[in-house]
């Protein structure tokens, strides 16, 4: 490892009673400086079984996403750090000095905010949110080099090697994990581009091509259908497709989320003829 400094961009911020630095990191740097959150406990068996819960098949499916997908993109992570001597390096004078500033709201925070996070490379880094993530970029990093120069956002924070501090950093990994909502199924049905399903229920009711569904017919609420001119819900659609879909394949509706619609386009005929025979 190199004795040079590694320099990230970044803006400082405060929330509470952390001060957190939004880096942009390389996924070479993200893969080499970043651990999992065992370190978060003092007993062995307890660290141990936040690395068995990794799902590896997560893992595994995200670095596909990784490198098979030119459109690929991430949240940002959150990473908590300590050991090691990390500096902060603002930035000054940044307040603009030109005719068109007086038109400017410039608040005093931005001119202190905006600078560099420079790390010796032996700072201990571990993932509070976001560990399948990190799992999926390190295999992806081993079996392909190309996405090394990839940067995403890695909100970094200070993290105490104390009792206390491992108290409020395994607080935190609680808040974010935990407490994290799950995309609701109205959201995968609208917005998914890959899910096989909601690919295939967005086109049975958009195109004019598939008679027995269409806008006037199907209750957009995501419990029972209530009013008189829907035969049925969109989300029944859905979850009947899945069966369809997974019957076809010979899988369970939970191993679905494994397969692409652009890989499998032609169970849009499948279902169609299902439903037409229905209709």
């Amino acid at each position: 490892m190199s004795d040079k400094r590694l320099v990230l961009p970044c803006l400082r911020g405060y929330i509470g009673s952390w001060t957190t630095y939004s880096c942009m990191m390389r996924l070479t740097d993200v893969g080499d400086l970043i651990g999992f959150a065992n370190e978060l406990h003092q007993i062995e068996k307890l660290s141990d079984k936040i690395q068995r819960d990794l799902n590896k098949d997560r893992a595994q499916e995200i670095k596909n996403y990784l490198i098979d997908n030119e459109d690929r993109f991430f949240n940002s992570l959150v990473v908590a750090v300590y050991d090691g001597d990390p500096n902060w390096h603002g930035v000054d004078n940044l307040r603009p000095n030109n005719e068109e500033s007086k038109k400017l709201e410039f608040p005093e925070y931005a001119e202190e905010c905006i600078g560099f996070l420079s790390v010796t490379k032996k700072e201990k880094f571990f993932a509070l949110d976001g560990q399948h993530r990190l799992a999926g970029i390190k295999a992806a990093i081993e079996e392909s080099s190309d996405i090394g120069e990839d940067l995403i956002n890695v909100i970094i924070v200070a993290h105490s090697n104390t009792n206390q501090g491992k108290i409020r950093s395994r607080r935190l990994f609680t808040t974010l994990n935990k407490k994290a909502k799950l995309v609701s199924k109205d959201a995968i049905i609208a917005l998914d581009e890959d899910d096989i399903a909601a690919c295939i229920t967005r086109k049975l009711i958009e195109s004019d091509e598939y008679p027995y569904f269409n806008e006037q017919n199907i209750s957009f609420s995501s419990g029972p259908v209530r009013d008189k001119t829907s035969i049925t819900s969109i989300v029944n659609v859905y979850d009947n497709v899945q069966r369809i879909v997974a019957h076809k394949l010979k899988v369970k509706i939970t191993e679905l989320e494994k397969f692409r619609f652009r890989d499998h386009e032609n169970l849009l005929d499948y279902i169609d003829s299902f439903f037409s025979v229905n209709f």
